[in-house]
């Protein structure tokens, strides 16, 4: 279901109305053709004027040294999909998962926000920090840091995909983002059953978001309400609910479930064509996650 229908706009008129609020001229937003395929398939816009990587979207993961190898498994399937205008930006969450980027050809941002271009060298490995379990202060601390890093780019007028890595991208998600039309930000419904009316829980694992105005200030209110005590999918919820019900400045729309399906939903879709994004959520504990991919034959790192 999708709970916004306002905006239904091609990439000219949207450049006209949702981006007037930057200098960008309408060939900076544009539709992505990078993908080459035997079929005509449409491709989701992101704008071309990121200054932090011109002509590129941002693709961001966030993983410590523990998520090492569900972030490799992320990219053993996500990298079917992404193409050369999509730029992975790999932002580390701890000084362990820095000594492993060091060592990769991942870009990366580190500690201290500064990009790399790593090239490949041996480093010492860190000692493994465990997050803790979902709900935890430690879990709260890492996931709230995620709204400021993706504030970052679009700052710098970046798009921006974030996905979580204990994901397995099993379609394209590019194409099922261009298929929702043109919107400023694209998210998932993570309640059972689709009981989205009731229960208004959207998931922070899979965004898309366009650098717009109303984003940027949407963000930025994400940003300032997330704490230790709670992980930032609750803030986000608040923060885009209070939007609703009173402004309505965010122009949003929700991916569509069979897709996109939360953990404890993925038993009912798993094995037909329309689910793309498969999510070991709900699972407390990495092993847990892992014998769950595992046992469907995606684990891959």
């Amino acid at each position: 279901m999708q709970m916004s229908q306002r905006v239904k706009m091609n990439s000219a008129v949207l450049c006209v109305t949702v981006w007037s609020a930057f200098v960008i001229d309408c060939a900076s937003l544009r539709l992505d053709s990078n993908r080459m395929s035997p079929f005509i398939k449409q491709e989701p816009a992101f704008n071309h004027g990121c200054k932090a990587f011109p002509n590129k979207r941002i693709v961001m993961v966030t993983p410590n040294l523990e998520y090492w190898d569900m972030f490799r498994n992320w990219f053993h399937h996500a990298k079917a999909y992404m193409g050369e205008n999509d730029q992975l930006v790999v932002v580390a969450q701890d000084e362990g998962v820095v000594t492993k980027l060091r060592s990769s050809s991942f870009v990366f941002m580190d500690l201290n926000g500064t990009l790399t271009f790593p090239t490949r060298s041996r480093a010492r490995e860190s000692s493994q920090k465990v997050i803790g379990p979902f709900g935890s202060p430690n879990f709260n601390d890492l996931t709230g840091r995620r709204p400021a890093q993706i504030l970052y780019f679009l700052k710098l007028n970046c798009t921006v995909l974030y996905s979580d890595v204990d994901t397995v991208w099993l379609g394209d998600v590019f194409q099922d983002v261009a298929e929702a039309g043109s919107h400023d930000l694209y998210i998932t419904d993570d309640t059972p059953n689709n009981a989205l009316m009731e229960q208004w829980n959207f998931c922070t694992c899979f965004l898309y978001l366009q650098p717009s105005p109303s984003v940027l200030d949407f963000v930025q209110n994400w940003t300032s309400t997330v704490s230790d005590k709670t992980n930032d999918q609750y803030p986000f919820n608040m923060a885009l609910k209070s939007d609703y019900a009173t402004r309505q400045l965010v122009d949003f729309t929700v991916l569509p479930y069979r897709a996109f399906p939360p953990g404890y939903s993925s038993r009912r879709f798993w094995g037909t064509p329309g689910m793309h994004v498969l999510h070991a959520n709900y699972m407390k504990g990495i092993e847990k996650k892992k014998k769950s991919m595992v046992k469907r034959r995606v684990w891959k790192p």
